[in-house]
């Protein structure tokens, strides 16, 4: 069991341990207008579809796709020279795929192939914007007898998130945004991933200038398991549940609304605060129908003054909350407001569905 806050924090990191936020924040330029536009209508993906909203917090790990580049160091030589071997071979961003010919998926797969080298240059394949590089990088040997090649690298992360719906398939979807490096701001490219238990012992308010956040536990195991996550997206992370837990049960399933049947005025929003999810009443502000700002179709406001006084607002970790309208599953809370924790944005259910591969 290990102990974290809303954030994807210190997976195995090669030189260093940085940190990656879970719930977006953002400062507010002002809410949308609520104009539709003629003759919109829902998408096919929305027709019939039904979808059981969930709103739990749950224990969130991923694997990178090859080992994440931070960024590169100086090295200090046996002689106390510094140097900087491998500043020109490899970029913030770059994911290294193999070394010295071999594949490489963890920090630890990595430092053995440096250890059985012992020496010149390392041969790295990395992964540059889609495309393969081959690169290189003279190894120091320092004065511990150690080699390094002054390469910073993350090869996982973990963290704890809200899950928004499972489908009749029993497929998932959780954040309604994706996970992205807070050092390099990309979406972090992910080889595989899982859902586990969590439990949220801690709740840190959230004020004007300081988002709060949730503090808990993620229950680790191969028999804690519940999910496989095989998407991280711009708009949210999916995958296929693999055990009863948080089943599809269509007594609890609701209709998915198209984004044109969002409409200003009273919602509810499902989360999970003191061990179990409730329901709390927010107001839509703002909404804009035709997109285009990833995870930031709408403005919702919280009224609920028992959620008020639990938490300050919207705090990070409720990312992926859902949010219910009229009966009918409409989005999930993606981000909260920097200088406002009783606002944040929303994303369509319907755009979350057009991102998602069902397996």
């Amino acid at each position: 069991m290990r102990r974290v806050s809303h954030r994807f924090i210190k997976g195995k990191v090669f030189c260093v341990a940085l940190i990656a936020a879970v719930l977006g924040v953002t400062q507010f330029l002002g809410d949308f207008g609520g104009y539709i536009p003629a003759g919109q209508a829902k998408s096919a993906h929305i027709e019939q579809c039904r979808l059981m909203p969930v709103g739990a917090a749950v224990g969130i790990h991923i694997q990178t796709k090859g080992l994440l580049v931070l960024g590169t160091a100086e090295v200090t030589d046996a002689f106390g020279n510094k140097i900087s071997p491998a500043q020109k071979a490899v970029s913030e961003g770059d994911y290294i795929i193999k070394a010295d010919g071999k594949a490489v998926s963890t920090a630890a797969q990595m430092t053995e192939i440096i250890r059985e080298k012992k020496g010149g240059a390392i041969a790295l394949t990395v992964n540059r914007d889609g495309n393969e590089v081959e690169t290189s990088v003279n190894l120091v040997k320092t004065k511990s007898g150690d080699y390094k090649t002054g390469i910073w690298v993350r090869d996982d992360t973990q963290g704890i998130g809200t899950l928004s719906f499972v489908d009749e398939n029993n497929c998932f979807a959780a954040l309604g945004h994706g996970i992205t490096d807070v050092d390099t701001g990309g979406l972090v490219d992910m080889s595989m991933g899982g859902l586990y238990p969590s439990s949220v012992y801690a709740i840190v308010r959230g004020k004007s200038g300081k988002p709060g956040e949730m503090v808990g536990n993620i229950i680790y195991g191969q028999d804690k398991q519940f999910g496989r996550v095989s998407q991280n997206t711009a708009h949210g992370i999916f995958g296929q549940l693999l055990t009863k837990k948080y089943a599809y049960d269509d007594k609890k399933a609701l209709p998915a609304a198209g984004k044109n049947e969002m409409h200003i005025g009273e919602a509810k929003l499902m989360c999970e605060i003191n061990g179990s999810v409730d329901s709390y009443t927010v107001k839509i502000v703002g909404i804009d129908y035709n997109g285009g700002q990833g995870s930031k179709d709408f403005v919702l406001q919280i009224t609920d003054e028992r959620l008020k006084e639990k938490t300050g607002g919207i705090v990070q970790g409720m990312s992926g909350s859902p949010i219910i309208q009229d009966g009918k599953f409409v989005g999930a809370l993606t981000h909260v407001f920097v200088n406002d924790p009783l606002k944040g944005y929303g994303i369509f259910i319907e755009d979350m569905l057009e991102y998602r591969q069902i397996p």
